[in-house]
């Protein structure tokens, strides 16, 4: 008798609802019913629209949070646990020597992996077996290979998108819509929210003051279930609500660069060019006006003292006159 795990991952958003989620888990049912013996935690690892390719379900993924808590000393995870996956590409799709690495990291510890399609039970016992190896690193290595062929495609896709300065009309900013005819771009009612966005900021207000107004007066768009200040610091940054589109390229390790100089024109303008210069110098000068409040003082301790309930703590100057005419501050 065994605690089962199960892990369910798929890449993108475009699969969310292509029923591979319940084909996963459909797979998992069928399997615990014919091994009443184990029993299912109620644990589930669950990494949804997060590609593999380049390791992200390890580096921040239920997986890696897994495999972390396996390797923990006096790991609540039993050593004769089954990790149960539908197959190994779901549980890596880097090159096949770092794959095995982290296989191993689970196998080491006494996991038991095991594959519903096909069904394969890898353990420390068989791995050294060819019956066993060859399999698991030729299923590593076509993963690998398709998601590479898969990224080159990719690759080759936007670098002709970058050379004819076409755009995937499918990702557009915020405010600017097309019809179904694909007519040229139509301005959206989100426009008003990025208007008041800069307009507020030119006037002077910070940025968790025009969160909380935007939260009580405008629908957050995009993925935001709700407007935050990493959001509207990036709307307010980026040149895009001028007009301009700038490519990007994807490199192996996730991260992006700049491709190109930025096209102008290429969207209708949210806003002008003035009034993008004048929330920028608006930044600017609060930015400037922070940190210390007065000459003779420095608060070293600023943002590392919490009370119990998780509130920050302040230093309060109170400056006190004394009949003398003096001052004296009790802070």
């Amino acid at each position: 008798m065994a605690m089962c795990y199960s892990y369910c991952r798929f890449s993108s958003a475009g699969q969310e609802g292509n029923d591979s989620i319940r084909r996963q888990e459909e797979l998992l049912t069928q399997w615990m019913q014919r091994h009443p013996e184990h029993t299912l935690s109620p644990l589930k690892l669950r990494d949804l629209k997060m590609s593999s390719f380049r390791g992200k379900n390890i580096k921040s993924g239920d997986l890696g949070k897994f495999i972390a808590l396996v390797k923990k000393e006096n790991s609540p995870i039993e050593k004769n646990a089954i990790l149960v996956i539908e197959n190994l590409d779901r549980f890596s799709r880097l090159p096949p020597r770092q794959s095995l690495q982290h296989f191993n990291e689970l196998i080491n510890y006494g996991i038991t992996i095991q594959t519903l399609s096909p069904e394969m039970e890898i353990t420390a016992d068989n791995i050294d077996n060819n019956n066993m190896l060859f399999p698991v690193i030729c299923t590593l290595q076509r993963a690998h290979e398709e998601s590479k062929i898969k990224s080159a495609r990719v690759k080759s896709y936007w670098a002709n998108l970058r050379k004819d300065n076409k755009f995937d009309q499918g990702h557009l900013p915020a405010w600017i819509s097309q019809d179904e005819s694909k007519r040229p771009y139509i301005e959206n009612e989100a426009l008003k929210t990025i208007q008041f966005i800069f307009y507020k900021t030119i006037n002077g207000t910070g940025l968790l003051s025009l969160v909380r107004e935007l939260n009580a007066k405008f629908k957050p768009f995009g993925k935001c279930i709700s407007w935050n200040s990493c959001y509207v610091r990036k709307m307010l940054n980026e040149r895009t609500v001028l007009g301009e589109f700038q490519f990007h390229k994807l490199n192996d390790d996730g991260s992006r660069d700049i491709v190109g100089e930025p096209i102008p024109k290429f969207y209708p303008a949210g806003i002008d060019e003035s009034t993008w210069l004048m929330a920028q110098a608006s930044k600017s000068s609060r930015a400037r006006r922070k940190g210390r409040r007065a000459n003779d003082f420095v608060n070293l301790f600023v943002g590392l003292i919490y009370f119990d309930d998780g509130y920050p703590a302040h230093i309060r100057n109170i400056t006190q006159s004394r009949k003398n005419g003096s001052t004296v501050n009790n802070g």
